[in-house]
């Protein structure tokens, strides 16, 4: 798995989409290589989210970053209820599905697994879990990602999801987790 990543990885890194990691870097203070084909779907001073779309077949497969960030308070940010009710803000601000009132949350039925990693030589909790569209019948795998910014004081939450119906999520996802990787905190 490792090994896939860094190949994904160098393959971004072949075809970056500069004006919008420049973006993101002056907006965020993070590195962040994103490869060509995602839009910018919705932004504030705190957050952004974004999207790349393909049709295979009859069929819209989607994957989508979301950049989120808020001051640090508290080591309670690292909690599982606590990164499924920030998501959850943030996706319901942000990730609407097509029908009115709908919008994306964490899965109630399925509680995400966690996990301790060293991310931009942070500590870090990687979120693996469901998610589904409230008012819709969308769903499917995301990943996320916790840490502290240590110098400007500030969470930083990076979120990734991936909605392929009728196609093995496995890949669309770990080139997900690749993306995420290569984050970087500028100082």
């Amino acid at each position: 798995n490792e090994k896939e990543i860094e190949r994904l990885q160098k393959q971004y890194s072949k075809k970056p989409q500069k004006d919008l990691m420049e973006k993101i870097e002056r907006k965020f203070n993070i590195g962040i290589t994103i490869p060509p084909a995602y839009v910018e779907m919705s932004a504030s001073d705190s957050s952004m989210w974004l999207k790349k779309e393909k049709s295979v077949g009859e069929h819209i497969i989607m994957q989508g970053i979301s950049i989120y960030i808020y001051p640090y308070e508290s080591d309670s940010v690292f909690a599982i209820g606590e990164m499924i009710s920030c998501r959850d803000r943030f996706t319901q601000a942000n990730v609407w599905g097509e029908r009115d009132s709908s919008y994306m949350v964490v899965y109630e039925d399925y509680k995400p697994t966690t996990a301790e990693i060293n991310l931009a030589d942070n500590y870090a909790v990687e979120y693996r879990g469901l998610w589904n569209m409230k008012n819709d019948f969308m769903g499917g795998p995301f990943l996320h990602y916790t840490f502290v910014d240590q110098q400007r004081k500030r969470v930083i939450n990076l979120d990734a999801f991936v909605y392929a119906p009728k196609f093995d999520k496995r890949e669309y996802l770990r080139e997900m987790e690749a993306l995420l990787k290569t984050v970087s905190i500028s100082h």
